[in-house]
């Protein structure tokens, strides 16, 4: 026994090798053999515990390749609760039956059991195959009673559905596979259920589609792996859908061009038919046949054999509109089945081209198929015309849309540009009437600041001529008692701020008015009783 670390590494080394994720199980497993690595390896690989060896298992040894060191383990190991593991004889038999499968000739004899090895192919009549139908599991009927034998229990032929036909691959003991030397799974004895007369047409054969299908993928599912049964794999494709879906995938194609609509073929089967095995097998299965509709058509089909199935397709056709059909099922008798109605549509119109029988060999059949395709290669010609001018209209009328649209941007941009500068105007217009407004109330402020202009006749009084930047000359008196600033601020009030102009006195060199004392009356500055001053922009 492996203890601490010792355990750990085991444990991670069984799940390595054994491929076993699931650590419950390792640790289980693990348990089971005292924690030896090689036997939990050896256990899991072969999927086998060990009881002493049996009569035989030397045999069986060499016929399956089991370790030799298996048998060194054989009889030397139990379970910790004291339960034997099944025999090594178990694991071979198991494997050995497994290369067994039980296959029914449906075609030829439904109750006869075929010895099927991997490698063998049964002598008459094709077989099951995994392909686009869900395979119906293989067929075990009671002769005696004449119904079916499903993992072990019975159901009506009628009824059964074609999934209920194989016997499962992983059942108990004997995994539900038919021993080819034993006939014991079968119900009641091997040489009477093959010497057994066969009953009516009907009820001797899987349905192609059951009754009490829970939907229309898994009825064509049904129907696609009972016909490949019988009547082999050289079929049409049938679509795996409903009608009204395949009438959509044939005459519209739905995010694909026009050139991939195809004809409909609505093919109907009826187990009541005398022709019903004829013409799937020597018509429709033929390779010319079955070429041509491969590669033409969409094929949908439905079996009306049943009444319950018959009803519901009448129904389906009367909510698509297309009567024709059901006027040919209501009309014609039973032993003209099966159909296969060739359907066209033109101007959302459905139409039958052509129907073909059930009495139609493959030449008439073929006839029929191609005046039904030249029909609508012709309908389908005009509508990729139609197609084409509706795609040039519509350019032509997306080019013109597109250049009205150009046109148009062009004329909001230039509009949008005409009433952005009338905006701007208007704005520069507000904003210069609002300065001069203010400039006005500004210079009304400054004039108000100033004492009353002295009379000509006052002492002490200076006349000032200015000299304006416009060539304007301004006569003003002041008092000789006033600052010097006030001859600034009234030039400030005429429109000319000192933060613009400047004012220069008549002296030489003459002189600013900025650089001189503006706080000094014009007599402490010995102003002159007359002075002339001249204005000009800084």
């Amino acid at each position: 026994m492996a203890e601490g670390e010792d355990r750990n590494e085991i444990l991670r080394s069984f799940q390595e090798i054994a491929n076993v994720e699931d650590m419950d199980e390792a640790l289980a497993t693990l348990e089971s053999v005292q924690w030896d690595l090689h036997r939990a390896i050896d256990a899991r690989m072969s999927n086998s515990v060990h009881l002493p060896a049996e009569d035989g298992d030397q045999q069986l040894l060499a016929d399956y390749d089991v370790p030799a060191h298996h048998v060194a383990l054989q009889g030397s190991d139990d379970d910790e609760d004291g339960e034997a593991t099944p025999p090594l004889r178990h694991v071979a038999k198991k494997k050995q039956k497994k290369e067994t499968a039980a296959r029914v000739d449906l075609m030829q004899n439904p109750w006869r059991a075929l010895d099927l090895n991997d490698d063998l192919q049964p002598t008459a009549g094709p077989s099951f195959r995994l392909s686009d139908c869900a395979p119906p599991k293989s067929i075990l009927r009671s002769a005696a009673s004449g119904s079916l034998q499903v993992n072990g229990s019975q159901k009506p032929a009628s009824s059964a559905s074609a999934a209920d036909y194989l016997v499962s691959e992983d059942s108990d003991e004997d995994d539900g596979v038919a021993d080819p030397h034993n006939s014991s799974h079968l119900t009641g004895d091997y040489d009477d259920l093959v010497d057994v007369e066969p009953p009516s047409r009907t009820d001797d054969r899987v349905p192609l589609i059951p009754t009490d299908f829970s939907s229309v993928e898994e009825a064509m599912q049904n129907f696609c792996a009972v016909f490949e049964a019988r009547y082999g794999h050289n079929r049409p494709n049938f679509y795996m859908g409903s009608l009204d879906a395949a009438i959509r995938e044939a005459f519209e194609s739905p995010g694909r061009p026009t050139a991939e609509r195809r004809p409909l073929l609505v093919y109907l089967h009826n187990d009541d038919s005398v022709a019903s095995n004829v013409f799937a097998q020597n018509v429709l299965a033929t390779d010319p046949v079955a070429s041509l509709v491969k590669a033409q058509f969409v094929t949908w089909a439905w079996d009306v054999t049943q009444p319950e199935n018959r009803a519901k397709l009448l129904e389906w056709l009367g909510l698509l509109n297309v009567r024709e059909i059901r006027a040919t099922m209501e009309s014609i008798q039973k032993d003209r089945y099966p159909l296969v109605a060739v359907l066209i549509r033109e101007k959302n119109q459905l139409m039958v081209s052509d129907v073909i029988y059930g009495t139609d060999n493959p030449e008439a059949a073929i006839e029929k198929l191609m005046v039904g395709l030249t029909q609508y290669q012709d309908i389908k010609a005009t509508e990729q015309e139609e197609e084409r001018q509706r795609i040039e209209r519509e350019n032509f009328r997306q080019e013109q849309a597109a250049e009205y649209q150009k046109a148009l941007n062009e004329d909001r941009a230039k509009q949008a540009e005409a009433e952005r500068k009338v905006a701007e105007q208007r704005a520069d217009e507000e904003r210069r009437v609002l300065e001069q407004k203010e400039k006005e109330e500004l210079q009304a402020q400054l004039l108000a600041s100033l004492p009353a202009e002295p009379s000509a006749t006052t002492a002490d009084v200076a006349t000032v001529r200015i000299r304006m930047p416009t060539g304007e000359q301004i006569l003003r008196r002041f008092s000789m008692s006033e600052p010097l600033r006030h001859l600034s601020v009234f030039v400030a009030s005429k429109g000319f701020p000192s933060s613009h102009y400047r004012l220069w006195t008549s002296d030489v060199p003459k002189r600013d008015l900025e650089t001189m004392d503006q706080s000094k009356t014009l007599t402490e500055l010995k102003w002159p009783i007359r002075e002339q001053l001249t204005l000009e922009e800084k």
